[in-house]
Protein backbone atom coordinates (compact mmCIF):
# COMPACT_ATOMS: atom_id res chain seq x y z
CA UNK A 1 0.00 0.00 0.00
CA UNK A 2 3.07 2.33 1.29
CA UNK A 3 4.79 1.74 -2.00
CA UNK A 4 1.16 2.49 -4.09
CA UNK A 5 0.74 6.08 -2.41
CA UNK A 6 4.57 6.89 -2.95
CA UNK A 7 4.24 5.93 -6.51
CA UNK A 8 0.71 8.27 -7.08
CA UNK A 9 2.24 10.94 -5.06
CA UNK A 10 5.32 11.06 -7.35
CA UNK A 11 3.39 10.74 -10.39
CA UNK A 12 1.56 13.84 -9.73
CA UNK A 13 4.76 15.51 -8.70
CA UNK A 14 5.63 14.79 -11.87
CA UNK A 15 2.89 15.63 -14.01
CA UNK A 16 2.96 19.25 -12.08
CA UNK A 17 6.47 19.55 -12.46
CA UNK A 18 5.95 19.44 -16.32
CA UNK A 19 2.87 21.38 -16.68
CA UNK A 20 4.37 24.22 -14.82
CA UNK A 21 8.11 23.50 -16.11
CA UNK A 22 9.15 23.88 -12.63
CA UNK A 23 12.40 22.91 -12.78
CA UNK A 24 13.38 22.36 -8.82
CA UNK A 25 9.82 20.63 -8.73
CA UNK A 26 11.35 18.00 -11.92
CA UNK A 27 14.72 17.54 -9.62
CA UNK A 28 12.32 16.51 -6.46
CA UNK A 29 10.18 14.25 -8.65
CA UNK A 30 13.64 12.54 -10.23
CA UNK A 31 14.56 12.03 -6.32
CA UNK A 32 11.54 10.62 -5.25
CA UNK A 33 11.82 8.11 -8.19
CA UNK A 34 15.77 6.90 -7.51
CA UNK A 35 14.68 6.78 -3.60
CA UNK A 36 12.84 3.65 -3.06
CA UNK A 37 15.20 1.86 -6.03
CA UNK A 38 18.29 2.80 -4.10
CA UNK A 39 16.35 2.04 -1.13
CA UNK A 40 15.42 -1.61 -2.50
CA UNK A 41 19.13 -2.32 -3.51
CA UNK A 42 20.42 -1.70 -0.15
CA UNK A 43 17.24 -3.61 1.43
CA UNK A 44 18.55 -6.58 -0.72
CA UNK A 45 22.11 -6.25 -0.05
CA UNK A 46 21.18 -6.32 3.74
CA UNK A 47 19.23 -9.35 3.14
CA UNK A 48 21.93 -11.10 1.53
CA UNK A 49 24.78 -10.63 4.10
CA UNK A 50 22.71 -10.60 6.94
CA UNK A 51 23.22 -13.21 9.45
CA UNK A 52 21.56 -14.10 13.06
CA UNK A 53 23.05 -16.15 15.48
CA UNK A 54 21.14 -17.04 18.68
CA UNK A 55 22.99 -19.03 21.59
CA UNK A 56 22.14 -19.93 24.79
CA UNK A 57 24.83 -18.99 28.00
CA UNK A 58 23.52 -21.56 30.50
CA UNK A 59 22.22 -24.59 29.07
CA UNK A 60 21.03 -25.83 32.67
CA UNK A 61 19.06 -23.65 34.92
CA UNK A 62 17.11 -24.07 37.85
CA UNK A 63 13.61 -23.04 38.03
CA UNK A 64 12.59 -19.76 38.30
CA UNK A 65 16.24 -18.22 36.98
CA UNK A 66 16.29 -16.37 33.35
CA UNK A 67 17.71 -17.94 30.31
CA UNK A 68 20.64 -16.14 29.25
CA UNK A 69 20.74 -16.18 25.50
CA UNK A 70 22.92 -14.02 22.89
CA UNK A 71 21.67 -12.79 19.49
CA UNK A 72 24.54 -12.01 17.50
CA UNK A 73 24.11 -9.95 14.25
CA UNK A 74 26.46 -9.92 11.32
CA UNK A 75 26.29 -7.79 8.48
CA UNK A 76 28.45 -5.14 5.93
CA UNK A 77 30.08 -2.89 7.78
CA UNK A 78 29.76 -0.64 4.36
CA UNK A 79 25.78 -0.89 5.24
CA UNK A 80 24.28 0.43 8.55
CA UNK A 81 21.87 -3.26 9.97
CA UNK A 82 18.58 -1.34 10.14
CA UNK A 83 16.19 -1.34 12.88
CA UNK A 84 13.90 -4.24 12.98
CA UNK A 85 11.76 -6.78 15.27
CA UNK A 86 13.37 -10.41 15.68
CA UNK A 87 10.99 -12.87 16.63
CA UNK A 88 12.54 -16.10 19.13
CA UNK A 89 10.20 -18.83 19.35
CA UNK A 90 10.34 -20.73 22.90
CA UNK A 91 8.79 -24.53 23.18
CA UNK A 92 8.95 -26.44 25.88
CA UNK A 93 9.49 -30.05 25.05
CA UNK A 94 7.56 -31.54 27.72
CA UNK A 95 4.27 -29.16 27.80
CA UNK A 96 4.38 -28.49 24.18
CA UNK A 97 4.10 -24.97 25.00
CA UNK A 98 5.20 -22.70 22.71
CA UNK A 99 5.65 -18.60 23.08
CA UNK A 100 7.19 -15.71 21.07
CA UNK A 101 9.21 -13.01 22.34
CA UNK A 102 10.08 -9.50 19.88
CA UNK A 103 13.23 -8.88 19.99
CA UNK A 104 14.05 -5.10 19.16
CA UNK A 105 17.54 -4.58 17.50
CA UNK A 106 18.53 -1.39 17.05
CA UNK A 107 20.33 0.34 14.26
CA UNK A 108 24.20 0.17 13.95
CA UNK A 109 27.01 0.86 11.59
CA UNK A 110 28.99 -1.99 13.14
CA UNK A 111 29.68 -5.31 11.15
CA UNK A 112 29.16 -7.36 14.23
CA UNK A 113 26.42 -6.17 16.83
CA UNK A 114 24.89 -8.33 19.98
CA UNK A 115 22.40 -8.27 21.96
CA UNK A 116 21.67 -10.06 25.20
CA UNK A 117 18.58 -11.60 26.30
CA UNK A 118 17.34 -12.41 30.02
CA UNK A 119 14.00 -12.12 30.41
CA UNK A 120 13.30 -15.57 29.09
CA UNK A 121 11.77 -16.93 32.53
CA UNK A 122 9.93 -20.23 31.86
CA UNK A 123 7.10 -20.91 34.28
CA UNK A 124 7.31 -24.64 33.73
CA UNK A 125 10.21 -27.21 33.88
CA UNK A 126 11.48 -29.13 31.21
CA UNK A 127 14.10 -29.57 28.07
CA UNK A 128 13.16 -25.98 26.53
CA UNK A 129 14.25 -25.18 23.02
CA UNK A 130 14.59 -21.73 21.94
CA UNK A 131 14.58 -20.63 17.95
CA UNK A 132 14.58 -18.22 15.11
CA UNK A 133 11.16 -17.61 13.65
CA UNK A 134 10.71 -15.81 10.34
CA UNK A 135 10.69 -12.05 10.62
CA UNK A 136 10.25 -9.19 8.52
CA UNK A 137 13.03 -6.51 7.17
CA UNK A 138 12.28 -3.54 6.52
CA UNK A 139 14.19 -0.83 4.15
CA UNK A 140 14.56 2.65 4.95
CA UNK A 141 11.11 3.98 3.76
CA UNK A 142 9.43 1.51 4.58
CA UNK A 143 7.71 0.72 1.46
CA UNK A 144 9.65 -2.93 0.52
CA UNK A 145 10.14 -6.22 3.11
CA UNK A 146 11.68 -9.57 3.13
CA UNK A 147 11.46 -12.15 5.35
CA UNK A 148 14.01 -13.53 7.34
CA UNK A 149 14.94 -16.67 7.84
CA UNK A 150 13.46 -19.01 5.33
CA UNK A 151 14.09 -22.13 7.60
CA UNK A 152 11.62 -21.91 10.52
CA UNK A 153 12.10 -22.92 14.00
CA UNK A 154 15.28 -24.57 13.33
CA UNK A 155 16.34 -25.11 16.67
CA UNK A 156 19.29 -23.02 18.19
CA UNK A 157 19.91 -24.24 21.62
CA UNK A 158 17.96 -26.86 23.99
CA UNK A 159 17.87 -25.86 27.62
CA UNK A 160 17.52 -27.92 30.75
CA UNK A 161 14.90 -25.94 32.78
CA UNK A 162 15.01 -28.26 36.33
CA UNK A 163 12.21 -29.11 38.05
CA UNK A 164 10.90 -26.61 41.63
CA UNK A 165 12.20 -28.32 44.69
CA UNK A 166 10.01 -28.14 47.58
CA UNK A 167 10.01 -29.84 51.03
CA UNK A 168 7.80 -33.42 51.18
CA UNK A 169 8.28 -34.46 54.80
CA UNK A 170 8.54 -38.07 54.41
CA UNK A 171 8.47 -40.91 57.36
CA UNK A 172 10.27 -44.34 57.25
CA UNK A 173 9.04 -47.16 58.81
CA UNK A 174 11.00 -50.08 59.70
CA UNK A 175 8.30 -52.57 57.76
CA UNK A 176 9.97 -50.65 54.93
CA UNK A 177 13.09 -50.42 56.10
CA UNK A 178 13.67 -54.16 56.43
CA UNK A 179 11.63 -55.17 53.39
CA UNK A 180 13.40 -57.66 50.94
CA UNK A 181 13.11 -58.28 47.50
CA UNK A 182 15.18 -59.65 44.43
CA UNK A 183 17.96 -56.78 44.24
CA UNK A 184 19.33 -55.98 40.75
CA UNK A 185 22.17 -53.01 41.91
CA UNK A 186 25.00 -53.40 44.43
CA UNK A 187 26.59 -50.48 46.49
CA UNK A 188 29.78 -48.92 44.98
CA UNK A 189 30.47 -47.31 47.91
CA UNK A 190 30.15 -49.61 51.19
CA UNK A 191 31.09 -53.33 51.14
CA UNK A 192 28.86 -55.96 52.26
CA UNK A 193 28.58 -59.50 52.97
CA UNK A 194 27.22 -61.05 49.48
CA UNK A 195 29.61 -63.67 48.12
CA UNK A 196 27.86 -63.40 44.67
CA UNK A 197 29.39 -60.46 44.07
CA UNK A 198 33.18 -58.53 44.82
CA UNK A 199 33.41 -54.73 46.24
CA UNK A 200 36.87 -54.58 46.61
CA UNK A 201 40.08 -56.38 47.82
CA UNK A 202 42.49 -55.67 50.43
CA UNK A 203 45.66 -56.91 52.34
CA UNK A 204 44.86 -59.88 54.90
CA UNK A 205 43.91 -58.98 58.49
CA UNK A 206 43.76 -61.63 61.27
CA UNK A 207 40.11 -62.61 61.94
CA UNK A 208 39.42 -62.60 58.09
CA UNK A 209 37.94 -65.36 57.15
CA UNK A 210 39.96 -68.21 54.57
CA UNK A 211 36.87 -68.46 52.89
CA UNK A 212 37.64 -64.49 51.95
CA UNK A 213 41.22 -65.25 50.12
CA UNK A 214 41.79 -63.98 46.84
CA UNK A 215 44.23 -67.08 45.82
CA UNK A 216 44.61 -65.64 42.02
CA UNK A 217 45.98 -62.46 43.69
CA UNK A 218 47.52 -63.76 46.32
CA UNK A 219 49.77 -66.00 44.10
CA UNK A 220 50.83 -63.08 41.69
CA UNK A 221 51.45 -60.56 44.85
CA UNK A 222 52.97 -63.20 47.40
CA UNK A 223 51.05 -61.40 50.06
CA UNK A 224 47.55 -62.78 51.40
CA UNK A 225 44.99 -61.06 49.68
CA UNK A 226 41.39 -60.97 50.65
CA UNK A 227 37.51 -60.22 49.06
CA UNK A 228 35.59 -57.86 50.25
CA UNK A 229 32.08 -58.79 49.32
CA UNK A 230 29.19 -56.88 47.67
CA UNK A 231 26.51 -54.84 49.76
CA UNK A 232 23.03 -55.26 47.84
CA UNK A 233 20.84 -52.50 47.13
CA UNK A 234 17.15 -53.22 47.91
CA UNK A 235 14.53 -51.49 46.33
CA UNK A 236 11.79 -51.21 49.13
CA UNK A 237 10.02 -47.78 47.14
CA UNK A 238 8.76 -46.87 43.70
CA UNK A 239 7.60 -44.11 42.31
CA UNK A 240 5.00 -44.33 39.48
CA UNK A 241 5.18 -41.20 36.99
CA UNK A 242 1.67 -42.03 35.29
CA UNK A 243 -0.36 -39.21 34.22
CA UNK A 244 -0.53 -37.13 30.70
CA UNK A 245 -1.09 -33.89 31.87
CA UNK A 246 0.00 -31.00 34.50
CA UNK A 247 3.36 -32.64 33.60
CA UNK A 248 5.35 -30.15 34.96
CA UNK A 249 3.84 -30.14 38.44
CA UNK A 250 3.90 -33.31 38.65
CA UNK A 251 7.69 -33.75 37.83
CA UNK A 252 8.45 -31.17 40.69
CA UNK A 253 6.60 -33.55 42.71
CA UNK A 254 8.69 -36.82 41.52
CA UNK A 255 11.62 -34.87 42.11
CA UNK A 256 11.23 -33.86 45.13
CA UNK A 257 9.91 -36.89 46.27
CA UNK A 258 12.73 -38.66 44.97
CA UNK A 259 15.32 -36.56 47.05
CA UNK A 260 13.46 -36.71 49.92
CA UNK A 261 13.77 -40.75 49.84
CA UNK A 262 17.04 -40.21 49.39
CA UNK A 263 17.82 -38.28 52.28
CA UNK A 264 16.52 -40.54 53.83
CA UNK A 265 18.87 -43.22 52.86
CA UNK A 266 15.99 -44.89 51.17
CA UNK A 267 16.98 -46.62 47.70
CA UNK A 268 13.95 -46.44 44.90
CA UNK A 269 12.72 -47.33 41.75
CA UNK A 270 10.82 -44.64 39.43
CA UNK A 271 8.77 -45.89 36.75
CA UNK A 272 7.79 -44.56 33.32
CA UNK A 273 6.57 -45.14 30.22
CA UNK A 274 7.92 -43.23 27.41
CA UNK A 275 7.73 -43.87 23.72
CA UNK A 276 5.84 -47.01 24.10
CA UNK A 277 8.26 -48.27 26.24
CA UNK A 278 7.50 -48.90 30.09
CA UNK A 279 10.65 -49.08 31.69
CA UNK A 280 11.74 -48.17 35.65
CA UNK A 281 15.08 -46.27 36.92
CA UNK A 282 16.89 -47.72 40.04
CA UNK A 283 17.60 -44.71 42.75
CA UNK A 284 20.09 -44.96 44.75
CA UNK A 285 21.99 -41.68 44.42
CA UNK A 286 21.52 -38.23 43.18
CA UNK A 287 23.61 -38.77 39.95
CA UNK A 288 20.96 -41.27 39.13
CA UNK A 289 18.29 -39.23 39.14
CA UNK A 290 20.31 -36.44 37.35
CA UNK A 291 20.51 -38.92 34.74
CA UNK A 292 17.31 -39.78 33.77
CA UNK A 293 15.87 -36.09 34.12
CA UNK A 294 16.61 -35.28 30.23
CA UNK A 295 14.64 -38.10 29.39
CA UNK A 296 12.02 -37.26 31.88
CA UNK A 297 11.57 -33.71 31.27
CA UNK A 298 11.51 -34.06 27.14
CA UNK A 299 9.44 -36.63 26.19
CA UNK A 300 5.56 -36.74 26.99
CA UNK A 301 5.05 -39.86 29.18
CA UNK A 302 2.25 -42.98 28.71
CA UNK A 303 -0.22 -44.26 30.95
CA UNK A 304 0.57 -48.04 31.69
CA UNK A 305 -0.48 -50.43 34.11
CA UNK A 306 2.96 -51.27 35.64
CA UNK A 307 1.38 -54.95 36.83
CA UNK A 308 4.62 -56.40 37.99
CA UNK A 309 5.84 -54.28 40.71
CA UNK A 310 6.78 -55.99 43.88
CA UNK A 311 8.17 -52.63 46.09
CA UNK A 312 6.62 -52.62 49.71
CA UNK A 313 6.04 -48.75 49.22
CA UNK A 314 3.86 -47.48 45.85
CA UNK A 315 3.66 -43.85 45.43
CA UNK A 316 1.61 -43.04 42.33
CA UNK A 317 1.37 -39.74 40.15
CA UNK A 318 -2.04 -40.01 38.52
CA UNK A 319 -3.95 -37.67 36.09
CA UNK A 320 -4.77 -34.60 37.58
CA UNK A 321 -2.10 -34.65 39.57
CA UNK A 322 -3.51 -36.93 42.57
CA UNK A 323 -0.98 -38.81 44.53
CA UNK A 324 -1.47 -42.26 45.48
CA UNK A 325 0.01 -44.18 48.15
CA UNK A 326 -0.33 -47.84 47.98
CA UNK A 327 -3.68 -46.83 47.09
CA UNK A 328 -4.81 -44.48 48.79
CA UNK A 329 -5.38 -40.74 47.76
CA UNK A 330 -3.75 -38.61 49.90
CA UNK A 331 -2.77 -35.15 48.05
CA UNK A 332 -2.37 -33.70 44.84
CA UNK A 333 0.91 -32.17 42.81
CA UNK A 334 -0.40 -28.43 43.73
CA UNK A 335 -1.03 -28.68 47.81
CA UNK A 336 0.87 -25.75 49.18
CA UNK A 337 1.69 -27.82 52.19
CA UNK A 338 2.16 -31.30 52.23
CA UNK A 339 1.42 -34.40 54.46
CA UNK A 340 3.83 -36.28 56.00
CA UNK A 341 4.23 -39.28 53.23
CA UNK A 342 4.79 -42.26 55.42
CA UNK A 343 6.63 -45.05 53.87
CA UNK A 344 5.42 -48.30 54.57
CA UNK A 345 4.72 -51.93 52.98
CA UNK A 346 1.26 -52.44 52.48
CA UNK A 347 0.97 -55.17 54.60
CA UNK A 348 1.87 -52.31 57.92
Amino acid sequence: MKIIIWTIFTAVMGFLAVFYNNEPLCMLTLLMGIMPIVSLIVLILRRITMRLKLSAEDMTVNFGEGIKAKLILYGLPLLSQPEFDCRIRIRNLLTDKESDMIVPIKRSFLSISSVTIANVVPDECGMVEISLSPSKLRDSLGLFSFRVFKKANSVSAVITVLPKITDIPVKISGSTANYFSNTEAYSTEKPGDDPSEVFDTREYRAGDSLRAIHWKQTARTGELVVKEFGLPIESSAAIIYNCTDNLSDCMNFITSLSLALLNEECPHKIYYKIKDEETHTFITKEDDLSAILPTLLSSKPQLADFDNIKEAFVCEVREGGRVLVNGDDVCDVFDKYMPIIEVKGAES
